[in-house]
């Protein structure tokens, strides 16, 4: 006779107890509450089902948001992770968005262990949030070993501030022993739930990772002995894959997808099937919905108050347009942070591709535009700074006939000002810039200057590590959406001008 068990896991829920668009006309078609209708359908269907959460859970969404700002709410994510009796969730780099008492606060609140065997205290070396690992018995007493993981470069994501007293330490090296120690308790199953994605660079937001992608983990590699593999943190899409022999899956995010994994003993052997299952569609679950109620209508309630009167379209007919083109939306986010900061020239990337036609501002419109980003400013010379551009325009692809397109991780892409630069994307990337001027004249390797980027940026990750070297002159204690809405304050009835300060191009033709 086979033992059977069947694993669902959330990751990168980031906030989402229903989608934003819920907050404007009640249609949702992801997030947590969908999700929970799925996970009880399966736990009604199935003898023995384990839910999980793999981290990114508490913010990203306007709801958590709105959570953030008024901390008399009680976490709604940790609320509804209670009610689907959550067995653990792992501590994910965006745990750390409003700070360490809010983190900790949210796992006061929780009826779970929190897991992240590499994230540790200085002091001890022991885990931050909980244990590092935690085993479940099965009702056909099969013991399962879950250990949780978070990404290293949390270390260089997350507000200093947030992470003050913590190390992240290398899976690598921390996995070894804690194998050894739950393989000593007889366990019949090791799931690592790894806040982390692979070494291969997969597809971002929900996009499939195709079939021929060589995936590559050095997790996998490294210890075969694990069973199962489980991944989030890099928002792609994958099922029933092996590396070295671990079975691996990775759900996407934001609760488009439920990930199952179902598990068969026979005759010494374990069977590992998966698949990620679409919430799109599914209904919300009305007990959670209907609990989550008063923090749903007080988030529309606060999202709609009028801010500001726009003077201008600040709208984009394409995504394209917007990543390849001077606008008057990066123009308004530029001259924010040149308002909050002593810059010479800044540096920002795009969060969503959205802009607003002319007329009332809401606060949604503003909390739409930047995320939560805290900003520091750094002092380099001219060679760094090339180096970081050059960096930023390798975002773009081109092929053999000199046709670009825009990549997909719009979060490394940087759009410059108070530079004026222009780039031949048809050469290869790291040669790209032709022309690169401040205040009207060459800029010299030597030459020194201050630039502001967003916090995550100056730590040296996602291809940045020029910047490593370069000097911290100041960082800001609000965030950017703090600063867009202090602008908004004296600035009600908006207008701004387009800064026409760079230009793309394949050979010579101007994109």
């Amino acid at each position: 006779m086979k033992d059977k068990l069947t694993l669902v896991y959330t990751t990168d829920l980031h906030g989402f107890l229903v989608a934003d668009s819920y907050l404007t006309d009640q249609k949702s078609s992801h997030g947590l509450i969908q999700t929970a209708s799925l996970i009880k359908r399966i736990r009604r269907e199935e003898k023995e089902v384990i839910f999980f959460d793999n981290g990114d859970t508490l913010s990203g969404s306007l709801i958590s948001l709105r959570c953030g700002e008024d901390k008399r709410y009680s976490n709604p994510m940790v609320n509804a992770l209670n009610e689907l009796d959550c067995a653990f969730s792992v501590v994910g780099n965006h745990e750390f968005d409003f700070g360490r008492k809010y983190l900790d606060k949210a796992v006061e609140q929780s009826n779970f262990p929190w897991l992240g065997a590499n994230l540790v205290k200085n002091r001890g070396g022991n885990p931050a949030f909980g244990p590092a690992w935690h085993i479940q018995t099965t009702e056909s007493a099969k013991k399962v070993a879950f250990i949780g993981l978070t990404t290293p470069e949390t270390a260089e994501l997350a507000h200093e501030d947030a992470i003050k007293g913590l190390t992240f330490l290398d899976p690598l090296e921390v996995l070894g022993p804690i194998l050894k120690e739950v393989k000593d308790f007889g366990v019949d199953l090791i799931v690592v739930s790894s806040h982390g994605g692979y070494d291969s660079k997969t597809p971002f937001w929900s996009q499939e990772v195709p079939e021929k992608l060589d995936l590559r983990s050095q997790i996998c590699e490294k210890y075969p002995e694990i069973d199962l593999f489980i991944t989030g943190h890099t928002h792609s899409l994958l099922s029933d894959r092996e590396i070295n022999g671990v079975h691996t899956i990775q759900a996407a995010c934001y609760g488009h997808y439920l990930g199952r994994i179902d598990i068969e003993w026979a005759e010494g052997e374990v069977e590992i099937q998966s698949e990620n299952i679409p919430v799109k569609g599914q209904r919300l679950e009305k007990n959670l919905l209907e609990s989550s109620r008063r923090v749903l209508e007080s988030t529309v309630e606060w999202l709609d108050e009028p801010i500001g009167e726009s003077l201008d379209d600040f709208s984009f007919s394409s995504s394209r347009e917007a990543l390849m083109y001077p606008s008057r939306l990066m123009s308004l986010v530029h001259m924010v942070i040149q308002d909050a900061t002593d810059c010479d020239i800044s540096a920002a990337a795009f969060w969503k591709l959205d802009g607003w036609k002319s007329g009332t501002i809401t606060r949604r419109t503003i909390l739409n535009l930047v995320p939560d980003n805290y900003l520091h400013v750094l002092s380099m010379n001219g060679k760094t700074l090339r180096k970081a551009l050059e960096q930023s325009l390798s975002f773009f692809e081109c092929d053999e006939s000199g046709d670009v397109e825009p990549g997909s991780r719009i979060y490394t892409y940087d759009i410059w000002s108070g530079v004026y630069y222009q780039a031949d994307l048809s050469c290869k990337p790291g040669r790209r810039i032709k022309e690169l001027t401040y205040l009207g004249e060459p800029v010299s390797d030597e030459q020194n200057l201050k630039v502001a980027f967003y916090h995550f940026r100056t730590n040296g990750a996602l291809g940045y590590e020029m910047l490593q070297d370069a000097k911290l002159v100041w960082q800001s204690k609000k965030t950017m959406r703090d600063y867009l809405l202090a602008f908004m304050k004296k600035h009600y009835e908006l207008s701004v001008p387009v800064e026409f300060n760079w230009k793309l191009m394949s050979g010579e033709e101007v994109l």
